[in-house]
């Protein structure tokens, strides 16, 4: 079970679940299922070179952190932190969304 899964069995929708995402576009396009319900990351990602007949909708229902992982005693830990930080300043703004929307296309 997936959180998305869980959120959607509480709002009562009939629930289909794919091994990866490519294949609940799939299921999609071909009219097997009425939508996609994943990371909003991950469907900007997918969708950015390829949105043909498709859209994204509404806000985050379950807004959730994400994480980056390096190896004990990684000497990039802190200078990423760093870069995080500063990228999520109000004066680095333009640049945070400007990377976002590079590598995960436009938020529809």
């Amino acid at each position: 079970d997936t959180i998305a899964a869980d959120s959607m069995r509480k709002r009562r929708a009939r629930i289909v679940e794919f091994a990866t995402l490519d294949e609940a576009v799939t299921a999609l396009r071909g009219d097997r299922v009425e939508a996609v319900v994943h990371d909003r990351p991950l469907l900007r990602y997918r969708l950015k070179d390829d949105a043909e007949g498709l859209t994204l909708v509404g806000g985050a229902f379950n807004v959730q952190d994400y994480a980056i992982a390096f190896p004990l005693g990684s000497e990039l830990r802190r200078p990423v932190s760093q870069a995080l930080l500063r990228l999520r300043e109000e004066e680095h703004q333009a640049t945070y969304l400007a990377l976002i929307t590079q590598w995960l296309g436009e938020d529809r």
